[in-house]
């Protein structure tokens, strides 16, 4: 009796110690798996540098952030009273294949940002998620970082061909990851077809990705239901136009390499509109991750972005 009673405790002592041992082998990969300096893919003076002692650095545009004197968020997006963080320690948990981690400052110890990543190779994706009540599940902004001293392809082969309807212009939505969305087509090569066909919104089964908003992930095609044919369009990455619009008002020198009369699409981002507004189009509650692009040509777009970089630049409103 003694010596059952004396393996069942060995039993469970060695049990208890193994899982020890797997939660720390697993919470030193995760750690592993961030640590390092990542830099930005459209500016070397934006970077995350995660340390070993859980203290972690962020630089946009060669300022740390957050700084002295910012601005608390509440959960209803209204602006706060002004704080100090501090420098930012980091906690993480993994999920799947996603580590995510939330920010918060060792001066006032509240929370900055919650953020979630994805590793491949020496790329890192991290993005942001909304701080609204009932959508703190989706994605704000995705960015792309290469781990520092290494090379990272610009674009991802992770593609995704979105078919449009000749004619079509103005804003297209894609719902990722909907049980009753419309099942996706694969080419030879294994990358999913997207076909709009039914006005501007289109739900589907394929799962989001990371990679399909930062690397230039989106090739647009226009179908031609009368003669038959399907005609490549220009594909603007998140962010690219809006960076390329600035820096050409600020130089008057950048060539934008497409003519004005051509027709584009110009990737919004992820959850760019709100939720009931999207739920309303689509007619159903979405749970997941919705895609924004806006279709057309580049006169009309560089118009609107060229205006709004004149108000970011100026702090006042410029008409004409």
């Amino acid at each position: 009796m003694n010596a059952n009673l004396s393996t069942i405790g060995m039993f469970i002592i060695l049990t208890i110690g193994l899982c020890f041992s797997s939660c720390r082998k697993h919470e030193d990969t995760a750690s592993n798996l961030l640590l390092g300096k990542w830099i930005s893919s459209y500016a070397d003076d934006t970077y995350w540098d995660f340390q070993s002692d859980r203290f972690v650095n962020y630089y946009r545009d060669g300022k740390q952030w957050p700084g002295n004197n910012e601005m608390m968020i509440s959960k209803f997006g209204e602006r706060g009273k002004s704080t100090t963080f501090g420098p930012l320690r980091y906690e993480y948990q993994i999920l799947l294949d996603t580590i995510k981690f939330q920010t918060y400052g060792t001066v006032n110890n509240q929370i900055w940002r919650r953020y979630g990543t994805l590793r491949e190779g020496n790329i890192l994706y991290v993005w942001n998620y909304k701080t609204l009540p009932g959508i703190e599940n989706h994605i704000d902004e995705v960015s792309y970082y290469c781990l520092d001293g290494k090379s990272c392809p610009s674009k991802t082969k992770k593609k995704i061909t979105v078919i449009i309807e000749s004619g079509l212009e103005g804003t297209v939505h894609i719902s990722f990851a909907q049980k009753g969305g419309v099942p996706c087509e694969y080419d030879a090569d294994g990358n999913p077809i997207i076909r709009v066909d039914q006005g501007t919104i289109h739900k589907t089964q394929l799962q989001w990705h990371p990679a399909y908003m930062t690397h230039d992930a989106f090739d647009f095609k226009v179908i031609d239901c009368k003669h038959g044919t399907i005609t490549d369009i220009n594909d603007w990455g998140h962010n690219e136009f809006g960076n390329k619009a600035g820096e050409m008002f600020r130089t008057d020198s950048v060539d934008f390499k497409v003519k004005d009369y051509e027709l584009s699409a110009f990737s919004l981002g992820y959850n760019q509109y709100a939720r009931d507004m999207l739920d309303y189009e689509f007619g159903e509650y979405l749970s997941g991750q919705v895609a924004s692009f806006s279709i057309g040509y580049l006169k009309d777009q560089y118009s609107y972005k060229n205006y709004m970089v004149k108000i970011k630049s100026t702090g006042e409103e410029i008409k004409g």
